[in-house]
C-alpha cells in the first residue's frame, strides 16, 4: 500500500440538473422494495398508499410482501406496486433534501 496520492481528474463546480425518471409497466420484479421497507420513512409512505388503496379492495402491503413470485402477473398488482414504490422513493428523496429539476416517466 502506497501513501502517494495522484490527481485523477477535475470536477466541475457547476450545479447539474437532477431529473427523476419513472419507469413504466414491465419494470416490476418479485420482492421489489422489500429491502427498502427497513427504512421507516419508506415504509411509512408505503403504508399511506396501502391505506389509500384499501377501500378499493387492494392490499398493497400483501402485494409487496407476499412470497409468491407470480404476484406481479396481475396487471393491477404491477401497477400499484410500481406506483407506490415510486411515491415512496420520491418521499424518501424529499426527506433527504433532493429536489428534482424535472420529471419524466412512462405509462405508470
Amino acid at each position: 500500500c502506497s501513501n502517494e496520492t495522484m490527481d485523477v481528474g477535475n470536477s466541475s463546480t457547476e450545479k447539474r440538473p437532477i431529473w427523476y425518471v419513472f419507469s413504466g409497466m414491465g419494470s416490476q420484479w418479485y420482492k421489489m422494495g422489500r429491502d427498502l421497507m427497513q427504512l421507516d420513512n419508506f415504509k411509512h409512505s408505503i403504508m399511506k398508499c396501502h391505506i389509500a388503496l384499501k377501500p378499493y379492495g387492494i392490499d398493497l402491503f400483501k402485494i409487496l410482501m407476499e412470497d409468491d413470485e407470480n404476484v406481479f402477473n396481475d396487471t393491477i398488482h404491477s401497477f400499484v406496486g410500481i406506483a407506490s414504490i415510486q411515491v415512496a422513493l420520491v418521499d424518501l428523496l424529499k426527506l433527504l433534501g433532493v429536489r428534482p429539476d424535472g420529471i419524466l416517466g412512462h405509462s405508470v
